[in-house]
């Protein structure tokens, strides 16, 4: 074999990976590279030209109560949204991989929410919750409960998108934390009922352990696409009642296209990378070290 054939053979994996490396450096860092370069700069929509001011916006936006405010926001919504999915989605998965009657369609029902675009269930949810015409006022009324116009109202509309995205995400944790139970060997359930181990010792010592990665790793999805949740406040409310749901993906694309300034849009985008990168990294940490 000549030296040329050598060569070509052990650069072989880097031309065949070449491609791919190719492609993320398009779609994904340099997007990122370039928002970094509009946020050093006063960019706008109602002109071509524009300035490098450096550390200008990103100055402006923390000394800003509208930033803080987005921050606020945004932690209610991701804290109050993943938690309650995390553990509707672990009771539904630890109850569907129970042998009962009707399991089957019961899973297929789960699918339901995930089969329409969060857009259009957050137009359902705010129909539904239309004070006038919405069904949930309604029954209520009929009951003598004088409901608030949820998404109306500065104190209950933050709650009420927090249920709209429950409603579509909480079927995707469950059927991840589902799969992840499904893979846990069944030899070492029957270890533990061999010891005499009761129902809570067995999921303390077996099934928790056991579904740890997974719980890390649809924790993680969730609180990545949470964080940049965008079209269910943007239909259900529109960052209102005021400035009452407005998050950090909302303040960006607001910022961006309601006051034209893109160079401030872009600096609310890279903290808000930098927020979502430095959770993943812990995240994708823990869930490495769960499965060494």
């Amino acid at each position: 074999m000549s030296a040329s054939i050598r060569r070509l053979q052990a650069r072989a994996p880097t031309l065949l990976v070449l491609p791919s490396i190719i492609l993320i450096l398009l779609i994904a860092i340099y997007p990122i590279l370039f928002a970094f370069y509009t946020s050093l700069t006063d960019r706008n929509l109602m002109s071509q030209e524009y300035n490098f001011i450096f550390l200008g916006n990103y100055l402006n936006m923390f000394t800003s109560k509208t930033f803080w405010h987005s921050v606020w926001v945004s932690f209610q919504y991701v804290f109050l949204a993943v938690t309650v999915e995390m553990l509707l989605g672990f009771g539904l998965a630890m109850l569907l991989n129970q042998k009962l009657p009707g399991r089957t369609l019961f899973r297929v029902l789960l699918l339901l929410p995930l089969m329409i675009p969060p857009a259009t269930g957050a137009l359902m949810w705010r129909a539904l919750m239309d004070p006038s015409i919405g069904w949930i006022n309604y029954a209520l009324r009929q009951i003598g409960i004088m409901a608030p116009a949820w998404l109306g109202d500065p104190h209950t509309a933050i709650f009420a998108v927090v249920l709209i995205d429950v409603y579509h995400y909480t079927p995707f944790v469950a059927l991840i934390l589902l799969a992840g139970l499904q893979s846990i060997p069944r030899l070492q359930y029957e270890v533990a009922d061999v010891d005499g181990a009761n129902g809570w010792q067995v999921f303390r010592m077996v099934t928790l352990p056991q579904l740890m990665p997974t719980i890390f790793l649809v924790l993680l999805f969730r609180l990545v696409l949470c964080i940049n949740s965008y079209d269910i406040i943007q239909v259900a409310t529109k960052g209102g009642p005021g400035d009452a749901t407005s998050t950090l993906a909302f303040q960006a694309v607001y910022t961006g296209y309601q006051y034209m300034l893109f160079g401030q849009a872009a600096a609310y985008s890279i903290v808000l990378f930098f927020i979502v990168f430095v959770i993943s990294k812990q995240l994708f940490n823990k869930v490495s070290r769960t499965w060494e």
